[in-house]
């Protein structure tokens, strides 16, 4: 649900699936080029809202379905190598933090001689 645009009604959008692979088109609606054109193209004063004329305009970018498919593949793949990534690091960092606190423990009881530190 993040970064999905709402406004007062909703638009069902069913690509042809012989053209564009939805996959694809999801992704390229969510890049940050397409979400400024869509805030730049919607209409309302107090909210945002888009209808079925503004996302017809959509300037798409559709290469041949092969093409498209390797783009979703290897984005995929990539996203799954951050996400690999991040995991890691938040791991590394309840240790760090799991290390610290024993670390404060041992020099508030007395068990470290920190004094030579100050």
């Amino acid at each position: 649900e993040d970064g999905w645009l709402c406004g007062t009604g909703s638009l069902l959008v069913r690509p042809d699936s012989e053209k564009i692979n939805s996959p694809f088109l999801t992704t390229f609606l969510g890049t940050s080029i397409i979400k400024a054109w869509l805030s730049l193209n919607s209409v309302g004063s107090t909210m945002e809202n888009l209808n079925a004329t503004i996302l017809g305009d959509i300037p798409i970018v559709c290469p041949q379905l092969p093409e498209q498919l390797a783009i979703v593949d290897y984005l995929d793949q990539k996203t799954a190598q951050i996400d690999t990534a991040i995991s890691g690091i938040r791991q590394e960092i309840a240790l760090l933090q799991e290390y610290r606190q024993a670390l404060i423990f041992e020099a508030v009881t007395g068990k470290v001689d920190v004094r030579e530190y100050a």
